[in-house]
C-alpha cells in the first residue's frame, strides 16, 4: 500500500524552504539564488546557540512573487513551485510565501526564540537568519535594554517561571506569543 498518492512529492519534501540537497536538484540560475535566505527551524535554536542545518528559504514576498511568475530568469522556482502548487495552501499561491514579513526583521540584529518551548530558548543572532511564524523574533526599538542583555533575561529561571505562570499552556510546554512578551516585567534601572 502506497501512502503516497503523488510519485513526484514525498513527505519531508520542502516547498518554500529547501535543503541543500533538494536546491541542488532545482538547478537554479545566479538570480533565484538572489532571493534564497537562510532559515532555521525550531531545533535550530537553543539557549544562547543557534545551529544553521543548511535550509533555505525561496523568500518571495509580493515583489519577488511578481519575478517568479513573470520572469524568465526565475525559470526554475516557477517549474518548481508549479510541481508543488496543489499542496500551496497560501493566499499567494503559487509564488508566493504565506505573510510575509519585512526583510529588515530578520537581516537586522534580533533575538529569536520558537514560540511553544519546555525550556527557555532564546538565543541572540546577527547572522541575519530567517525563520517563520512559530517564532518570536524581538529586533532592538529602542536604548533602553541591549539584545544580548535581553536575551540573558528571558533564559533565567525567573523568566521561564513567569512564562509558565502567563503563557498558555500546551500540551508539556507553554506558548508566548508577542504580546505576552510586551508584558514581561524587565527590572527597573
Amino acid at each position: 500500500y502506497n501512502r503516497n498518492p503523488d510519485p513526484m512529492f514525498s513527505v519531508g519534501d520542502g516547498i518554500f524552504v529547501l535543503s541543500n540537497f533538494e536546491l541542488e536538484d532545482l538547478n537554479l540560475t545566479s538570480e533565484e539564488e538572489k532571493v534564497l535566505r537562510r532559515y532555521l527551524d525550531g531545533k535550530d535554536v537553543a539557549r544562547y546557540s543557534i545551529t544553521f542545518d543548511n535550509r533555505y528559504l525561496i523568500y518571495s514576498d509580493a515583489e519577488v512573487k511578481e519575478r517568479i511568475r513573470s520572469e524568465e530568469t526565475f525559470k526554475n522556482i516557477r517549474a518548481h513551485l508549479n510541481r508543488m502548487s496543489k499542496y500551496i495552501t497560501s493566499s499567494n499561491a503559487p509564488y508566493g510565501i504565506h505573510r510575509a514579513r519585512k526583510k529588515q526583521n530578520f537581516e537586522s540584529e534580533k533575538v529569536i526564540s520558537p514560540s511553544m518551548f519546555k525550556l527557555n530558548q532564546f538565543a541572540y543572532d546577527t547572522d541575519g537568519f530567517y525563520v517563520g511564524m512559530s517564532f518570536n523574533v524581538i529586533n532592538q526599538t529602542n536604548d533602553k535594554y541591549s539584545l544580548r542583555y535581553l536575551c540573558g533575561i528571558l533564559n533565567s529561571k525567573f523568566a521561564l517561571y513567569w512564562f509558565y505562570q502567563n503563557g498558555k499552556h500546551r500540551g508539556a510546554g507553554v506558548d508566548i506569543g508577542v504580546d505576552k512578551l510586551r508584558d514581561f516585567p524587565m527590572p527597573e534601572e
